[in-house]
C-alpha cells in the first residue's frame, strides 16, 4: 500500500509519501507553474510515487472547495479560478487510488488531533495524509463516502501514520 498526500499551498505544491519513517527530508516541493499548472503537479505526484502503485492521496487546498464536484479554486492559481477538477485528474494518474481533497485547514485539525502540533506547512501536508489514510481505510472497510475526515476516532488501526521530521509527535510534546 503506498499513500501520498498532496499540500496545494499559496505559492508551491508539496508531496510525500505517508508512513512510518517519512519525514521532512522526504517531502518534494515545487513553486507552482506560471503556466500549464496541472502537469507541474502531475509531475510531482509521479516523482514522489515513483514506480508503485498508489492506493490513496490525500490533497490539502486552501479552497474554496466543492467536494462533491471535486473541485477546488485556490486564490494562488488563477489558471484554476473558475474551478478544476482534481479529485478527477488524480484519479486518472493513479486509477485504483481513493482520492480525498479537504481544506488545509481540516488538514490541520486532523494533524493536531492525531500527531499533535507541527510546523505549519508540515501540518497540512501531515493531514492530507491522514485524509489519503482515512481514505485507504474506508476502501479496505467498504464504507461510504462521507465517513471520513468527520469521524476521525484518533487512530488508524495499525497503520503508520505520517510524522512530520521523522520524529513522534504527541499533544505533549512539541517539536522545539
Amino acid at each position: 500500500m503506498t499513500v501520498l498526500a498532496l499540500d496545494i499551498g499559496p505559492a508551491e505544491f508539496a508531496a510525500s509519501r505517508v508512513g512510518g519513517g517519512v519525514g521532512a527530508r522526504d517531502i518534494k516541493r515545487i513553486p507552482i507553474p506560471a503556466n500549464a499548472v496541472w502537469d507541474g503537479c502531475r509531475d510531482l505526484l509521479l516523482d514522489v510515487a515513483g514506480d508503485d502503485e498508489i492506493t490513496a492521496v490525500g490533497i490539502a487546498c486552501p479552497g474554496p472547495i466543492d467536494k462533491s464536484a471535486g473541485l477546488i479554486a485556490p486564490a494562488g492559481i488563477p489558471q484554476w479560478h473558475s474551478g478544476f477538477d482534481i479529485v478527477t485528474a488524480v484519479r486518472r494518474l493513479f486509477p485504483v487510488a481513493a482520492v480525498e481533497v479537504a481544506t488545509d485547514g481540516l488538514c490541520v485539525t486532523l494533524t493536531e488531533r492525531n500527531l499533535g502540533g507541527a510546523h505549519r506547512s508540515e501540518a497540512i501536508l501531515a493531514g492530507a495524509g491522514i485524509l489519503a489514510l482515512l481514505a485507504a481505510e474506508r476502501v479496505a472497510r467498504n464504507t461510504p463516502p462521507g465517513f471520513g475526515a468527520e469521524q476521525v476516532t484518533g487512530h488508524f488501526h495499525g497503520r503508520a501514520a505520517y510524522r512530520p521530521a521523522g520524529r513522534p509527535i504527541c499533544g505533549r510534546h512539541r517539536p522545539q
